[in-house]
């Protein structure tokens, strides 16, 4: 009866409407305390420990719980706090209140007063190289700790405790229906779902690999101009300097085939529309930045005050239902700017919005046919451009009918491997018929916030070097950037375990916002992933942001890449990696530097561009530290 009455607190604190986050804020709060069940008390686990656990959860003050994370998640996962940031007093003060077990605290004072013997406060660019060492000492401390506390026999025993058989582990779910499930439970799995999954990740880091056996690491803009990209030579020569060397351009399907075809043997081009994303393209390499195209949309249609498919792909019943359910606001054909600044993002759940994005996956009427039509004409058209890196396949992909499939909707995956998978195969072929050599990038659903569903990369081992998982990054505030800030580590944390799963690269597609600490902290985690990512914002807004102007390696000549980090706090940059020949390692810089290597310089290559050059004669299987550092004016 206790456990019972545990589970419907749960419930009611889900279900309340102002959690409007719904459970991602519940499981930011989860999972610090989570992760300190001792793994002795496995042995003798019961409902009552598990009361006991929710009881505390519950009950916790909500800043302690995010300070707890916060404090966590430094420690435990985010590397790119220096040791002498990490350990300050201030800091060591604020950890050491944490109940934390005995040997972690004993840990952290005895590498403290190491660093406080060895290295004085004066000493700082020492510090800094000893910040290198001390990463693989972090990285082995943090294996041992997930060791002993993330065994198989423990998710094994959180699983059981749903009592649902058909749950297996390293599985998310199998495929069936959901109904005699009880709400309660449904809640508790998806939860406890999330937190399984998150905990036993690991991680393999997945490159992009030039013609040049190269490592490529891309700096981007997303640039979704509608009907077409426009970009002058002044504004690509503006964002090269500030360390900008890719754009993701929008292409839209109403643009290319705005006519209704008469058969998919019968489709007319346009051919306008080519040439000028033709230019663009030319324009953008003449300027050394690489491209992804990607097909955009808002909302599909301007029918449903958006953009990007054509009248004879949408079919219109009855928008804005359910929405305005009582006729009270009157839509035109085509909704004027008024009429579609009344209440945006609910547009996005209305019946005819979700019944179009269904029909693109089932092929209603030919359609997923003539997108990949669509995306094979391009691919055809840019094959030859070696700047054009990869097309993404769908930009934001949405659900479906969100009232009509609710359950199919939040349900970890469900629709992503029913329907969008499917539809990606399917449209890949097209493209894969014309041209085999570039990268084809591919998203999760926009309300799938637990995991991706997909079992596999598009096109199965052959092309996961040529397939890339797409992400984006949503959370901000300007009140509680913590919370934030933890929720942005942890959606990228389980974003890259997905291209992990797949075995596939992993690329943040789109993240936004103004907020400097925000950003700031966003992209060291992506430096910590070594994930290449767009910003999307204008291009005036871009080039306003010191947080997008930060030191990274544009490409790395490596057989491997042990660290490539910024910390924006210090303003220090570390690069660690095993060389290889016959190729060049390019830095960009965005301030005047001091750095410090063992074994290699480095020379101008272009403006705030450097490469780094081996100061011994042999270069084979040689091991490059280097750190970098801004010179105080």
């Amino acid at each position: 009866m206790i456990f019972n009455f545990g589970i419907n607190v749960f419930t009611f604190i889900i279900q309340r409407k102002w959690i409007n986050l719904n459970l991602q804020i519940i499981i930011s709060f989860l999972m610090y305390p989570l992760k300190k069940i001792e793994h002795q008390s496995f042995h003798n686990f019961s409902y009552t420990n598990l009361i006991w656990i929710i009881t505390k959860l519950l009950l916790c003050q909500i800043p302690s719980l995010i300070s707890k994370s916060d404090n966590i998640t430094i420690w435990g996962y985010n590397y790119f706090s220096t040791a002498s940031s990490m350990f300050d007093e201030e800091r060591s003060t604020k950890m050491n209140l944490l109940r934390m077990s005995k040997w972690k605290l004993y840990l952290r004072r005895r590498i403290k007063k190491f660093i406080d013997l060895k290295y004085s406060i004066q000493s700082s660019i020492r510090k800094q190289e000893y910040n290198l060492k001390y990463d693989s000492i972090q990285n082995l401390c943090l294996e041992k700790w997930v060791q002993l506390q993330l065994q198989i026999k423990d998710r094994i025993m959180l699983v059981n405790l749903m009592g649902q058989e058909w749950i297996k582990s390293g599985k998310r779910f199998r495929q069936g229906q959901i109904g005699h499930i009880s709400i309660e439970y449904q809640q508790m799995i998806i939860i406890f779902n999330y937190l399984i999954s998150i905990v036993l990740c690991e991680f393999q880091n997945g490159y992009y690999i030039d013609k040049n056996e190269t490592i490529k690491i891309f700096h981007g803009l997303n640039l979704n101009d509608y009907p077409l990209t426009k970009i002058s030579d002044d504004d690509l020569i503006a964002l090269s300097k500030s360390g900008f060397n890719l754009l993701r351009i929008s292409v839209f399907l109403d643009q290319l085939i705005p006519q209704k075809p008469t058969s998919q043997n019968n489709v007319t081009y346009n051919q306008t529309y080519l040439t000028d994303l033709e230019h663009i393209v030319q324009q953008a390499k003449k300027n050394n930045f690489s491209v992804i195209l990607v097909a955009d949309h808002v909302l599909l249609s301007k029918q449903f005050c958006g953009y990007g498919f054509p009248d004879w792909a949408i079919q219109r019943t009855n928008f804005p239902v359910p929405y305005d359910n009582y006729g009270k606001i009157k839509f035109d054909l085509y909704p004027n700017k008024d009429q579609c600044s009344t209440n945006f993002d609910s547009f996005l759940k209305t019946d005819d919005v979700g019944n179009n994005f269904e029909s693109l996956y089932k092929n209603a009427n030919n359609l997923t046919e003539y997108f990949g039509l669509f995306w094979q004409k391009i691919a055809e058209k840019m094959k030859n451009e070696e700047n054009v890196i990869g097309y993404d396949l769908l930009n934001n992909p949405q659900c479906g009918n969100y009232h009509r499939t609710y359950y199919q909707c939040i349900w970890p995956g469900w629709n992503n491997r029913q329907l969008i998978m499917p539809f990606y195969q399917k449209v890949n072929s097209y493209i894969r018929e014309v041209e085999k050599s570039k990268i084809v990038f591919y998203q999760t659903q926009d309300t799938d916030f637990i995991g991706s569903g997909f079992d596999d990369n598009i096109n199965g081992n052959e092309y996961r070097k040529k397939e890339a998982y797409s992400y984006r990054i949503n959370y901000k505030s300007d009140y509680f950037k913590e919370l934030a800030t933890n929720l942005n580590y942890y959606s990228m944390w389980l974003e890259i375990h997905v291209g992990k799963h797949a075995q596939v690269s992993t690329f943040l597609s789109e993240f936004s916002g103004t907020d400097e600490y925000l950003l700031n902290r966003l992209l060291n985690y992506a430096d910590y992933f070594q994930s290449s990512w767009t910003y999307k914002g204008s291009i005036q807004q871009a080039l306003k942001l010191d947080a997008l102007k930060r030191p990274y390696a544009q490409s790395i000549c490596a057989e491997q890449v042990f660290h490539h980090q910024y910390d924006s706090i210090n303003q220090v940059f570390k690069l660690q990696f095993k060389f290889k020949s016959a190729c060049s390692t390019l830095l960009f810089l965005p301030y005047d530097y001091g750095y410090s290597c063992s074994n290699c310089i480095l020379r101008q290559y272009d403006k705030r561009i450097f490469e780094i050059k081996l100061t011994i004669s042999n270069q084979q299987q040689q091991q490059v530290n280097i750190i970098i550092w801004r010179k105080k004016v």
